[in-house]
């Protein structure tokens, strides 16, 4: 038989919260909840299947975490990481400027107003992986990692951990043959004494 789930536990598995970034993700919908009355509203127009009280201990619980309003929500740098639990889109990223898009025709109009591209220039922009935060008017897009190169970085990463356990590995074996050589040293002195020479 399982075990029931904590009303708590239940809240924070249907919601990831990000410390680093002061936001908590809709797992189910993949982008972050607006702090205050955005949770409630967020759940009753998507989720209103979900039990009445499970609803009411994810508001309590998002009202609990410190959470930065949408405006105050720092977004990662030129080529972010991808941060758990948001969608990852393919999309478009001005060569330009740090404008992403997942509409190759949202990025021709932003090329045309910003950078007074026209398409004898050919393309101004290239196709990235990109991830936003909130949706509707708060959309903004950035760029992230490639999920092949997140999975390179995870094969180096991990190779580089194998390399340093096994270095410290023999570092230790080294110690322990010093150890042991250096008490066999020691041993020899005391079994030569003058008793142990007279009792052989």
């Amino acid at each position: 038989m399982v075990a029931s789930q904590h009303p708590r536990d239940a809240a924070s598995n249907m919601t990831l919260h990000h410390e680093g970034y002061r936001i908590a993700i809709c797992t189910a919908c993949q982008q972050c909840v607006v702090p205050g009355v955005g949770v409630k509203r967020q759940l009753r127009e998507h989720h209103r299947d979900w039990t009445l009280a499970l609803r009411k201990d994810i508001v309590a619980y998002c009202a609990s975490l410190s959470l930065a309003a949408p405006e105050k929500v720092q977004h990662p740098g030129e080529v972010g990481q991808f941060i758990d639990g948001l969608a990852l889109h393919r999309g478009w990223k001005c060569k330009a400027c740090t404008y992403c898009c997942v509409s190759e025709s949202n990025m021709a109009e932003h090329s045309k107003g910003r950078n007074a591209w026209n398409k004898r220039r050919g393309n101004q922009w290239r196709v990235a992986f990109v991830q936003t935060m909130f949706a509707g008017p708060r959309r903004r897009y950035f760029e992230v990692l490639s999920p092949e190169v997140r999975a390179q970085a995870n094969r180096e990463e991990l190779g580089e951990t194998i390399q340093r356990l096994l270095d410290e590995g023999r570092r230790l074996d080294r110690e322990e043959l010093k150890s042991a050589s250096r008490a066999s040293n020691e041993q020899l002195p005391t079994d030569n004494t003058p008793w142990t020479r007279k009792t052989r």
